[in-house]
């Protein structure tokens, strides 16, 4: 009975000392270390609404060039995953229009990236797979679909604004150069030519 009463008197000298420490070292202003796991997690997740930030901003961006009253917005997809699980809606390009047509309505998808530069004159808007899925997605639903490509300034006002249809895309990786058939005015709002499923800026003529 002794040997067990000291040793539970030795456990509980034991945590009071520990949380002595504890209380020290906060009562000192010190900060203690955080376990580098939490670290890693914690980062991860700060860069990740970081760049949802962007996206959102850019998205919120190229949304107000659709002018209502010719323009029906259909969807706006969201990018929520959890645990590697996400709505199949995820999968899809970012915005769904409708435009106006004097006998029917036209849908339209747009995919929206934002870079805030071109590397040596490049731009990486998608991974391989994703553009492949932009492709195959095109193919099934019979509807075509546009890349909205902003580069430099702010998601929210970005120096240059391209609108690519993706049938002219052959690979994820864009060069700059290539794209000027494809500018559009920041300041312009967004026409549809149905015929040859067009997006242009309205009133907007290239230099």
């Amino acid at each position: 009975m002794h040997k067990m009463t000291g040793i539970l008197l030795m456990v509980g000298g034991g945590l009071l000392f520990v949380a002595g420490i504890f209380t020290y070292k906060k009562s000192k202003g010190e900060v203690l270390p955080i376990p580098q796991e939490n670290t890693v997690r914690k980062k991860e997740q700060s860069d990740y609404e970081k760049n949802k930030k962007k996206g959102d901003d850019f998205e919120a961006f190229i949304v107000s060039k659709f002018n209502k009253e010719k323009f029906v917005f259909k969807n706006w997809a969201g990018d929520k995953i959890s645990n590697g699980q996400y709505a199949e809606s995820t999968t899809q390009p970012d915005l769904l229009y409708e435009w106006k047509g004097s006998a029917k309505n036209f849908p339209l998808w747009v995919e929206c990236k934002w870079r805030s530069k071109a590397e040596n004159g490049k731009l990486k808007f998608a991974y391989p797979k994703q553009l492949e899925r932009y492709k195959n997605y095109e193919k099934e639903e019979g509807i075509p679909i546009f890349i909205a490509l902003g580069v430099g300034g702010k998601p929210n006002k970005p120096e240059q604004l391209f609108l690519i249809p993706l049938r002219f895309i052959h690979s994820h990786e864009l060069e700059l150069s290539k794209l000027e058939g494809y500018r559009k005015s920041v300041e312009d709002e967004f026409i549809y030519n149905a015929k040859d499923k067009f997006i242009n800026s309205k009133n907007f003529v290239k230099s």
